[in-house]
């Protein structure tokens, strides 16, 4: 195959001895160690998970081949073989970062490079070398390398390139012009790489093009760094499964007092993500793994180097994970990995470790698989409040900005969303659509009710916690008011019911484009896209509201007459206009429609209400339009604070910033601004 062909002619390169890639692999990414080893020609360690380690110790180097071809140059290989135990089965407690651990530890060198293999390698050869001597000189300085993922119709000067072909970085930057490659993994994660100064990178930084980009940490950014083995810290590997594995060494880095800049003259490609809807095709709640390790990793960096920052979008993520896996009692989840018992910390697996083709060493399995030590703080019991009935109920239509008063309740101490209960994932908890749905509703009030049993407390929750239903789905149902009197009445003098609307015009146009998103191709019959093929035919948005208005006041003007005219179907407004009941509202959504999901008809409020209002006094009322939420967030927070009887919040930085006591007070203005902006984008 000859010499590397990642490379352009710019340079001899490093010694091998200077510089060494670490990397992490299975059996399935045998291919991708080929070509991770074709572009990088100095010293590679890898740390391989072995399902038989009897047989692999028999193989060795030749785990790496593929057939009878060995990877290029196998005697810089250094191949540390890790027993499975018992990390992917029962449950996927996939040890990434102890891996890391071993493959950092195989390598001789004093610099390393840390890096999926998944990735190739690409830029200028003679970069490396510099950058090296750079990190040698500047021990604190750790050199960023921009990665970047191929599109599925990613073309055929990309494919030919990951076959061989030499790729510059200034190749690299004309196809981010034209829109063939991204930022990786922008789509699902995008703070992963926000230390990566991708515009920079592509655009200009710098006094030269071999200039490095100096830029700051940005929490949750888990970029990949040549840096010096004395600046990195040791993998945490508690971090098992999804989640947070790679952001906690950046954080500890940036603790450490890391200088980080970025390079323009290498990048990292991704080259497996072929088909990008199956790429992080993995369980919607295997992210919350990682998480539940998060705060008592923060608290140890604390304590080890009086470092802690915030972002309020975590604390979100806290409060819904405390939520979804925290045990009754407790306001924090158990660390996966020590609630599993892994072998990861002070527990050691076996492993065998292979370079220039021979056997160097074997460490048989060390310890036991330990419940790793916690900060007993974590898991201190807090008083379950004695009332389990939510008090407060987030009403609103679909698109209407609903999530960002959400946002709000979620971070204002005191406060919780319910949790889920056993067979639901780990969303359904905040709204159990319990008095508007008749399969939920026929489950019983003790079923209900079990979401806001024993619901976690913040630390800085105070004596009690007050439940907030947000089940949107209330405000259109003609008998959820009459349902929750009936079941929640003794508390109802207490209840607040925070509604959120928007204007209907808007609110058509973004309903027509989600349903526009969904996907309609050989769908099921009886489905949500099978139905769609009917509502979308012939019309286009203009003509399908046109065609809902008249066939809505059509129906609404014949419930007029007394022989159409169901019991209580209609009431009339000061000054003769008709304004119909939810029961009319409904049965014309359903006539004009065909189905509920009416644009024009959703935007109709004042039947919507009228029932709410029937049923509680206005004072227990408040109606939040999008508009308001977004032009001024920090009033309407204010206000939402007073509603539900709570103190107002502060202001502080979306980002960053110390923890203190108040800290989900801090970010209840940001998120609530963030999020209220987003719901307002959708109808641009």
């Amino acid at each position: 195959r000859g010499s590397p062909a990642m490379w352009d002619a710019n340079g001899p390169g490093a010694n091998p001895i200077d510089v060494c890639l670490a990397t992490i692999m299975t059996a399935d990414r045998v291919s991708s160690f080929h070509r991770l080893t074709m572009a990088w020609p100095w010293l590679i360690s890898v740390a391989y998970l072995s399902d038989d380690m009897a047989k692999d110790r028999q193989l060795g180097l030749r785990l790496l081949s593929i057939g009878l071809v060995a990877p290029q140059h196998p005697e810089r290989i250094a191949l540390a073989l890790v027993a499975d135990d018992g990390y992917r089965r029962p449950s996927n407690r996939f040890p990434f970062n102890l891996l890391r651990n071993r493959a950092v530890e195989g390598c001789s060198s004093e610099v390393v490079l840390v890096s999926d293999v998944d990735f190739v390698i690409g830029g200028s050869l003679s970069a490396v070398q510099r950058h090296v001597s750079a990190v040698l000189a500047q021990p604190r300085l750790a050199v960023i390398i921009p990665a970047f993922d191929v599109p599925t119709d990613g073309n055929a000067s990309i494919a030919s390139w990951l076959a061989g072909a030499p790729l510059r970085t200034a190749e690299l930057s004309h196809l981010w012009g034209e829109g063939r490659i991204e930022v990786f993994a922008a789509r699902q994660y995008p703070m992963g790489h926000a230390c990566d100064e991708t515009r920079k990178w592509v655009y200009g930084g710098g006094d030269s093009d071999d200039a490095l980009i100096p830029t700051t940490y940005r929490f949750g950014c888990e970029p990949y760094m040549l840096l010096s083995r004395r600046l990195a810290p040791r993998y945490d590997e508690s971090f098992v499964g999804y989640g947070k594995d790679r952001v906690s060494f950046t954080y500890e880095l940036a603790a450490r007092g890391a200088a980080l800049a970025v390079t323009r003259e290498l990048f990292l490609l991704h080259h497996t993500t072929v088909q990008r809807d199956r790429a992080y095709a993995h369980s919607p709640a295997d992210w919350m793994l990682g998480e539940t390790c998060w705060p008592d990793f923060v608290r140890r960096v604390r304590a080890r180097y009086s470092y802690q920052v915030h972002s309020c979008a975590q604390l979100q993520i806290n409060a819904q994970v405390a939520r979804a896996l925290a045990p009754v009692g407790l306001y924090e989840p158990r660390c996966v990995s020590a609630e599993a018992g892994v072998c990861v910390g002070t527990c050691v697996p076996e492993v065998v470790v292979f370079r220039g083709g021979g056997v160097e060493r074997r460490v048989a399995r060390l310890g036991r698989s330990p419940r790793l030590p916690v900060v007993s703080q974590s898991y201190l019991a807090v008083a379950v409040a004695q009332a389990r009935e939510p008090t407060i109920f987030l009403l609103g239509c679909d698109g209407c900005g609903v999530e960002a008063v959400r946002a709000q309740l979620e971070l204002t101490p005191g406060m919780s969303l319910g949790r889920p209960v056993a067979g639901e994932q780990w969303w359904e908890g905040e709204a159990p659509h319990f008095f508007s749905q008749e399969d939920r509703y026929a489950r019983g009030i003790g079923w209900y009710l079990d979401h806001y049993a024993g619901a976690p407390l913040s630390p800085a929750g105070g004596d009690g916690v007050r439940w907030v239903d947000a089940s949107t789905s209330y405000l259109s149902s003609p008998f959820a008011a009459a349902r929750l009197g009936a079941r929640l009445g003794a508390h109802a003098p207490h209840h607040r019911l925070l509604i959120v609307l928007r204007e209907p015009a808007e609110l058509a146009w973004v309903l027509w484009r989600r349903r526009q998103a969904t996907p309609r191709r050989e769908a099921a019959h009886g489905t949500l896209g099978s139905m769609l093929h009917g509502y979308f035919e012939g019309h286009n948005f203009s003509s399908r509201t046109a065609y809902e208005a008249g066939g809505l006041s059509r129906c609404l003007a014949s419930m007029q007459a007394p022989r159409h005219e169901p019991r209580g179907a209609r009431w009339q407004a000061p000054g003769g206009g008709l304004s119909p009941t939810v029961e009319a509202w409904q049965q014309c959504v359903a006539v004009a429609c065909g189905w509920e999901g009416c644009v024009v008809g959703a935007g109709m409020y004042a039947p919507q209400i009228r029932t709410w209002r029937t049923a509680y006094p206005a004072r227990q009322m408040a109606v939040f339009t999008l508009r308001e939420l977004s032009a001024d967030a920090a009033g309407a927070a204010i206000r939402i604070s007073a509603f539900v009887g709570v103190p107002p919040p502060t202001q502080a930085s979306p980002d960053t910033g110390t923890i203190g006591g108040e800290a989900a007070a801090q970010c209840v203005v940001a998120s609530l601004e963030r999020s209220a902006g987003v719901a307002a984008g959708e109808a641009e």
